[in-house]
C-alpha cells in the first residue's frame, strides 16, 4: 500500500521529493506547511500517533516500545518526531515523520510490516 492509497491522490500531489518507493517501504519529502493535513489523514486512517512532539499517547507502553523497536531499521524516532503504528485495510503500517531543522521540509517514512 502506497501513500496515495492511504491518504489520497490530492495530498500526494504535495510530495516535494520521492526518495524511495518499494512494495514494503516508501520515503518522501513534503513541505512543513502541509504536515498538519498529512497528520489529520494519518490519524483518521491509523489512529492517533503513539509519539509526537505535541503529546504522548496514553496507550500501553509495551505497544509504544514494540513500535519503537520496529522503527529502528528505518532510523528510529528521536525527540520532535512523530510515530504512527496501526492497521488499515488489513495492512499493518508504521509511519515516521521527521521534521527538518530548516523548518521547511519534513521526511515521511512508511513501512509495511
Amino acid at each position: 500500500m502506497n501513500f496515495e492509497t492511504l491518504v489520497g491522490k490530492e495530498l500526494c500531489s504535495s510530495i516535494f521529493e520521492l526518495r524511495e518507493n518499494t512494495d514494503s517501504y516508501e520515503e518522501v519529502v513534503v513541505l512543513s506547511q502541509d504536515i498538519s493535513t498529512w497528520k489529520t489523514l494519518l490519524t483518521e486512517k491509523l489512529g492517533p500517533p503513539l509519539l509526537s512532539p505535541e503529546k504522548y499517547n496514553d496507550q500501553d507502553s509495551s505497544k509504544i516500545d514494540a513500535a519503537l523497536q520496529l522503527s529502528e531499521p528505518f532510523g528510529g524516532i528521536a525527540e520532535g518526531q512523530t510515530l504512527y503504528h496501526g492497521t488499515y485495510n488489513s495492512t499493518v503500517i508504521l509511519i515516521m515523520i521527521w521534521p527538518w531543522q530548516n523548518n521547511i521540509n519534513v521526511t515521511l517514512k512508511k513501512a509495511i510490516l
